[in-house]
């Protein structure tokens, strides 16, 4: 619109101030009373704007408040266009003076009392604003005291009872709006109190608590992260004005101030002494290692949430959520047709896995409960635990494999974490849009580096057990080995080496398979209920009887072989049942091959001792089999020190040296690989809290550390920690010190100290780097002298 256009015979139109979602917002003079106004002109378009448009007028016209944007007049002119007029404000948005750095918590406190106040009149008035934004709240002549409520376009009155946005749409501006606007639940003016609390903490922090990335990780972020205290970003914050925020953005409803007012009353609370921090006080004001970094898997869908004839968007998501919970994830859904599941568990050396049988089941879910084949990702990475999953990177990765113009409908995609994670028990193929999971698949070969990797350094294991099943078939006597070690040790790839060689000596075995249930859904029979249900279709409950006949038949006429895998995760009755044909069938030549995890012996302790079973462990491989494996995959003629350190770092661990190798081949040899620092994580996720602080604090120091260096950096605490990660494995004692009269100690393994330094928040790795520099001069050495 051009300036000099007069608008319904009464405003002057002089320059375009701006543009938003409904239209236009101009500086215009008002010949009727004579000043200055803003006018709000609506843009042709959907018919929901202009109910929209007409709802704000109708608010404003009967909200008289000094801290709301005044309402002039409104109106339709002959043309059919709709107008809005109100008080011309001089000064700035609070977006804009947000630019130039944060506000001093005077400042901030000056802005949360005035929004408070104008946010109770509203609310006192039955009005939700369901927008509070810095944009949206206006300082006028750039005083912090002075703010004016703006953009009542979205906002609600409690009486209202008819739907004027639409469905499966976010209201609101990601990132400032409340949990249950995400999820699109009913509101009221806690929504408010949640969308200031987020604006209270980017004038302070000098960043927003939830924004950042594409507008899913925002969502899904504002549903499950927790944005770091305040006084860990600032040291200046008063301890009762962080809690105070901190309970403003609280994930439930029920737990924030109950509107406004409260707030305002809150803010008029607080003590001017909080504002003087104490001088002994940390800088930051909380203690070094309360939270951590873990590398974690989550799903995310997008499927449509468009209702169905007779149903509801909570019904079906009721059901979908109660689906999930039965395998201990969880799910979070949001406005706009977005889905966030996690596990329960975050953490879990098993968390790939489980999160790929969550995106199995919720893809069958949805498209039972959908209009359209939902796009499901999986990915892996490192993200701050605080309380619950957060979305970080993550929700980024996410978005980028969900918005692949490729995928296949109705597929599942992960990561290349992921992929690497899963290993063989699930159906993953290379398609092209990246990894598709399609269900669970047959045993194979690991891949490293597009070529199957050597069977090295089990021969004498592989010997021990074709000696075994020899003495089992010549002999007619039933046999079992247990095949035990930690999760990517080699224990799948020996029994598939063995199943090799008994195919050539003996094509006439009969091959059973089961496995435990992935993520330990240990359901009565659930092992052995398959290989019955196979051949009789028997019910559960006739399960023993009928395994024992079958196997009994089966070793008539041939060797029987029984492979069980994941035993640690089997059912009670599956593990008797075996026991049960082994006793029955002792002069039969019955092999079963059980592979497990040494966990196993707690579940079930003392297993099949009666039956004389024989335990093989696995452990790490020796130096030369190393060698091989990356001489295999990066070539003869790879450099000797190259192939001497991925060795040592991988400290014989088949599934650490394969990643590794992986890394250098592209390029990324100095960061260990998230797939490693899953699993050494999960290790270190086992111990107690205050043991896995002290493996952080001492990580910062590097592989050999002193205990009192330690525990300065953590501020405190017992030396007695150190002989219960003695007693782990994870820390081993010096007879001597480098430094007199300190204690000097060492990671036993360098990964371990690796993984533990990487769960180490930004935070606490720059505040534990100044206390360790500062106390190796207090002990007159320096820090590179000490660690050379």
């Amino acid at each position: 619109m051009q300036p000099g256009t007069i608008v319904a015979d009464r405003f002057v139109v002089e320059a375009l101030a701006g543009t938003g979602g409904m239209g236009a917002v101009y500086r215009a003079f008002d010949r009727a009373q004579g000043q200055r106004v803003a006018l709000k002109l609506l843009a042709a378009g959907e018919a929901s704007y202009a109910a929209r448009f007409a709802e704000e007028a109708r608010i404003l016209a009967h909200l008289a408040h000094p801290g709301v944007v005044q309402w002039i007049a409104h109106g339709e002119d002959a043309g059919g266009q709709r107008w809005l007029a109100l008080e011309w404000l001089e000064g700035e948005d609070l977006a804009a003076r947000l630019v130039r750095g944060a506000l001093t918590v005077e400042e901030c406190l000056a802005v949360g009392l005035a929004a408070a106040e104008a946010l109770a009149a509203a609310h006192a008035h039955g009005i939700i604003h369901r927008d509070i934004k810095p944009s949206n709240l206006f300082l006028v002549g750039g005083d912090p005291s002075r703010v004016k409520l703006l953009d009542f376009g979205v906002a609600r009155r409690t009486n209202v009872t008819h739907a004027i946005t639409r469905s499966g749409v976010v209201v609101g501006t990601p990132g400032y709006i409340a949990p249950e606007q995400v999820r699109g639940d009913p509101t009221d003016a806690r929504a408010d109190v949640f969308g200031l609390g987020a604006v209270l903490y980017e004038c302070l922090a000098g960043r927003p608590a939830f924004a950042g990335g594409p507008m899913m990780a925002v969502l899904a972020r504002l549903l499950v992260h927790e944005p770091p205290p305040l006084r860990r970003v600032r040291g200046d914050i008063p301890p009762e004005l962080d809690a105070l925020i901190a309970r403003m953005l609280a994930k439930e409803p029920e737990a924030r101030l109950a509107d406004g007012a409260a707030v305002a009353e809150a803010i008029c609370s607080l003590s001017p002494r909080s504002f003087r921090r104490d001088a002994s006080e940390p800088e930051g004001g909380n203690a070094f290692g309360e939270n951590e970094q873990r590398v974690i898997s989550v799903v995310v869908a997008a499927p449509s949430f468009d209702e169905r004839p007779g149903d509801t968007d909570t019904a079906w998501f009721t059901r979908v959520e109660t689906a999930l919970a039965r395998i201990d994830m969880r799910a979070y859904a949001m406005t706009g047709g977005l889905l966030l599941v996690r596990s329960k568990d975050a953490g879990s050396p098993d968390q790939a896995l489980q999160a790929a049988r969550g995106a199995l089941l919720l893809r069958s879910l949805l498209e039972r409960e959908v209009t359209e084949v939902p796009r499901i990702a999986i990915v892996t990475g490192t993200s701050e635990i605080a309380g619950r999953l957060p979305a970080g990177e993550l929700l980024d990765r996410a978005a980028s494999l969900l918005a692949e113009p490729a995928l296949v409908a109705g597929a599942a995609y992960v990561d290349d974490a992921t992929q690497a994670l899963l290993g063989t028990r699930l159906d993953v193929h290379r398609g092209p849009a990246g990894w598709e999971l399609h269900g669970e698949r047959e045993k194979g070969a690991r891949v490293v580096i597009d070529c199957a990797s050597p069977f090295v350094g089990r021969e004498r294991e592989l010997s021990a057990l074709m000696a075994l099943f020899e003495d089992c078939t010549g002999e007619g006597l039933a046999r079992a080995v247990l095949v035990t070690g930690p999760a990517g040790i080699g224990k799948t790839r020996l029994c598939h080496e063995a199943v090799l060689r008994i195919g050539a000596m003996a094509p006439e075995v009969e091959i059973w398979t089961a496995r435990g249930p992935m993520a330990g859904d240990a359901a009565p029979f659930g092992v052995l209920g398959s290989i019955v249900r196979q051949a009789r279709g028997h019910v559960p409950g006739e399960v023993a009887p009928a395994f024992s006949s079958l196997a009994e038949a089966a070793v008539e006429n041939r060797p029987l072989l029984l492979i069980v895998d994941d035993l640690q995760w089997a059912d009670a009755p599956s593990v008797l049942a075996v026991e049960q044909a082994l006793h029955r069938l002792q002069d039969r030549p019955l092999f079963v091959l059980a592979l497990a995890r040494p966990e196993v012996h707690e579940r079930f302790p003392r297993m099949w001792v009666e039956r004389d079973a024989q335990e093989i462990h696995l452990g790490g491989l020796a130096p030369r089999a190393a060698a091989r494996l990356v001489h295999h995959a990066l070539g003869e003629g790879a450099e000797p020190a190259k192939v001497a350190a991925l060795v040592e770092r991988a400290g014989g661990h088949p599934f650490y040296l394969e990643e590794l190798i992986r890394a250098a081949a592209e390029g990324r040899g100095e960061t260990l690989p998230e797939t490693v620092l899953s699993m050494l994580q999960a290790r270190l996720a086992g111990l107690a809290p205050e043991e896995r602080r002290f493996l952080r604090a001492a990580s910062i120091f590097g592989d050999v550390f002193w205990v009192r260096g330690v525990l300065r950096v953590l501020g405190g605490g017992s030396p007695a920690v150190v002989s219960a990660l003695v007693d782990h494995g994870l820390l081993e004692r010096h007879p001597t010190s480098r430094l007199l009269d300190e204690e000097e100690v060492s990671f036993c393994d360098p990964l371990v100290r690796e993984a533990a330094y990487a769960t180490l928040t930004a935070a606490d790795r720059a505040r534990g780097q100044a206390v360790a520099a500062a106390w190796f001069e207090r002990v007159g050495e320096t820090r590179e002298c000490v660690l050379k």
